[in-house]
């Protein structure tokens, strides 16, 4: 037999052997189940712990810039206080973080004067939407927001 015949053979050979393993890898089901519920019929939620209710009581705002790559704003809401309004903290114009100002019930952007109302609406540009609203809740002293 021929060298270049033979090193033919030995690729086919070679690639024949890999595709059931290369099969196999792309549909294994995965083993770990960590992250699977318990409970049958139980969602898995993305809950983020940004704050204990003291510190949102104290500070009167949580703002929470490491756990989902983007600021999470939390305050009470103005009207009723027993509700959480949880907001994507990154104004809508540049991206800066917006900061809560309690004595006007709105949030504020430092770096080009957009203002908005405690439910994220833009009451003053240059933004031209609003801050994005998340689910929050309290859960025994925490609050999380579903991020």
């Amino acid at each position: 037999m021929e060298r270049r015949a033979f090193l033919s053979w030995v690729g086919v050979g070679f690639l024949a052997s890999s595709l059931p393993v290369a099969i196999a890898a792309c549909s294994a089901e995965p083993t770990d189940t960590a992250d699977t519920p318990d409970t049958p019929g139980t969602d898995i939620t993305n809950d983020v712990n940004v704050g204990t209710v003291a510190d949102l009581d104290a500070q009167g705002f949580l703002l929470d810039e490491s756990e989902t790559g983007r600021p999470l704003i939390i305050v009470r809401d103005p009207v009723n206080p027993e509700q959480l309004i949880a907001l994507n903290a990154a104004c809508t114009h540049r991206n800066c973080t917006v900061n809560w100002e309690a004595s006007e019930t709105q949030f504020s952007c430092q770096c080009h004067g957009s203002q908005f109302s405690a439910e994220g609406e833009v009451t003053q540009g240059p933004a031209d939407r609003p801050l994005p609203r998340l689910s929050a809740r309290i859960e025994g002293d925490v609050v999380l927001v579903e991020a």
